[in-house]
């Protein structure tokens, strides 16, 4: 709730302060990319908050937390470098593919390039995407939630029986 607070903060008070300045008369088309930012980035935290909340059920310990944590953050950092250096075709193919859609579809609205139902399939995907991720983070959240003694790996966790712990 905090970083959706954050966004729409910025983007009101963004917007607010080009209203002010040479830039208003782009006023419609930034309050557009806003909104669809907004909306690609609530779908989208959605989606990396559960894969995050599992990556912590990995852990059972503090310490372990770096481990279990580190490949989707760098995975995510991989996405999000790729996604704001692309352009051309690669920036249209990545306007679809989550969590890259996140930010490369607003952009191409923003700029234009974007069709008026390209943003709404780009969120569909996105919103499927999210929805298995819930899903698959839900079973392995459950899988691992009991687990003591150390990290326990992705398939531990998806196989586990749900109605008993792996020591059992």
């Amino acid at each position: 709730m905090i970083a959706l607070a954050q966004n729409l903060l910025l983007a009101g008070v963004g917007l607010i302060g080009a209203s002010f300045t040479d830039l208003s008369a782009i006023l419609p088309a930034m309050s557009a990319t806003m909104i669809w930012f907004v909306v690609f980035f609530t779908v989208g935290f959605v989606a990396v908050a559960a894969l995050y909340a599992v990556a912590g059920s990995l852990a059972s310990r503090t310490e372990d937390l770096q481990y279990t944590t580190s490949p989707l953050m760098m995975l995510i950092l991989g996405v999000y470098v790729v996604t704001f250096s692309a352009d051309g075709m690669l920036e249209r193919v990545l306007s679809y593919i989550p969590p890259a859609s996140i930010v490369s579809m607003p952009v191409r609205v923003l700029n234009g390039d974007a069709l008026w139902w390209e943003p709404l399939v780009s969120l569909l995907i996105l919103l499927l995407a999210t929805l298995g991720a819930v899903l698959l983070s839900e079973r392995a959240y459950r899988g691992a939630l009991m687990q003591t003694g150390g990290r326990v790996s992705w398939k531990a966790a998806m196989t586990a029986d749900r109605g008993t712990t792996l020591g059992a």
